[in-house]
């Protein structure tokens, strides 16, 4: 889930805009909640259905729902009647994601006390036909989580530059099987300063595929100019992501891939770095394989002899 940091009142004459967190996760059940509209009845329906499921911690998509509903329930009977709004103003928009165990990822939204499904995308709050349409060119359902990451990062930058509403920090948060995370505010700024580099150079690639004029002896060089200079951006990107990351979170635990599988990570004076040679790469590689196997045959029990086996 993605969101911006910035919060527009539009009653204000002088247009008076403030920082507000707009994304919330649950501490000990995988759920993630953002909204748009009146804060305060964001505010108390967020905080009621992440209190009821840190408690019951729902384990189907059934149970998850009905908790969602009760907690509107709760919130409309006993805290919108006390707040001073207008009646057009009380019926904010939720999205929620969240992995009960029994049961797949779960996409709701959420608009007044009515819940709905969402099988796999959508945008409240400045759901304009650009951001949609965006949206759907860049979506597929088989992006890993890294790219889904980066996807929301450009969504909501794009979204600031056309959206008058939208602006600050962008916020993302991570559902996965172990919980629920937030992304780093430094490594989303880092992500979405880099995307810019990389625009560019498809931007021009892209022009270059529809210009007849090129020839295909032309465009082959293009094509390879693209390579060579995306790949060295690519490498520096990598070891740019490295120097953001924790040992802990580079070898043991983090929601997600950061580094290729494929590429050697090693710890030295300058931290941590990325191995970018490949007939290297392939060599610890080889290695590490030929050592797991001997590891793992030591562990294995050997057999007993008898008699049958002696010369």
């Amino acid at each position: 889930m993605c969101a911006d940091t910035l919060e527009s009142f539009e009653y204000d004459e002088d247009g008076h805009k403030e920082y507000v967190e707009k994304l919330e996760i649950g501490e000990e059940y995988p759920i993630s909640i953002g909204g748009a509209g009146v804060g305060e009845i964001i505010e108390a329906a967020t905080q009621e259905i992440l209190d009821r499921c840190r408690s019951a911690k729902p384990a189907n998509k059934s149970a998850l729902r009905k908790l969602v509903l009760a907690s509107l329930e709760k919130v409309y009977k006993e805290d919108v009647p006390v707040l001073v709004i207008d009646k057009q103003a009380r019926s904010p928009e939720l999205l929620i994601s969240a992995k009960p165990e029994k049961d797949d990822f779960r996409i709701f939204r959420v608009r007044g006390r009515r819940v709905w499904d969402i099988p796999d995308l959508r945008i409240v709050g400045y759901g304009t036909k650009y951001n949609k349409e965006l949206l759907r060119r860049l979506f597929r359902a088989d992006l890993s989580m890294l790219q889904a990451v980066a996807l929301a990062t450009y969504l909501v930058s794009q979204s600031k530059l056309v959206d008058k509403g939208v602006g600050g920090e962008i916020r993302i948060t991570v559902v996965t099987n172990r919980g629920a995370f937030q992304e780093k505010p430094t490594y989303i700024s880092y992500l979405e300063t880099r995307a810019r580099d990389f625009i560019k150079q498809t931007d021009a690639l892209f022009l270059a595929c529809l210009d007849t004029s090129l020839g295909e002896k032309r465009l082959r060089k293009e094509i390879k100019a693209f390579t060579d200079d995306v790949i060295v951006k690519y490498r520096s990107h990598i070891d740019a992501t490295l120097e953001g990351l924790t040992m802990k979170e580079a070898f043991e635990y983090h929601p997600y891939q950061k580094t290729p599988m494929e590429t050697a990570i090693s710890f030295g004076m300058k931290g941590l770095r990325a191995t970018h040679d490949e007939a290297e790469n392939e060599r610890i590689q080889g290695n590490f394989r030929r050592a797991k196997a001997l590891s793992e045959s030591m562990r294995k029990p050997s057999k007993p002899q008898t008699l049958k086996d002696q010369p």
